[in-house]
């Protein structure tokens, strides 16, 4: 995990969640499909009280 800044996309889990739901929705899936597989994908992210908030923000 790397940080650059405060902001909300100013991490790496952050942008990674973004730019994988923005890939996702512009195939076509549908939103909770999207946020289903970004919670298996994003599990031991959920599970860290370090990067969790980075994970539920994004």
């Amino acid at each position: 995990m790397g940080t650059w800044s405060v902001e909300v996309f100013g991490n790496d889990t952050s942008c990674e969640i973004k730019e994988y739901f923005n890939e996702q929705y512009n195939r076509g899936s549908e939103v909770t499909q999207i946020v289903s597989e970004l919670q298996e994908k994003f599990t031991y992210s959920l599970n860290n009280t370090d990067d969790r908030n980075n994970v539920l923000f994004a």
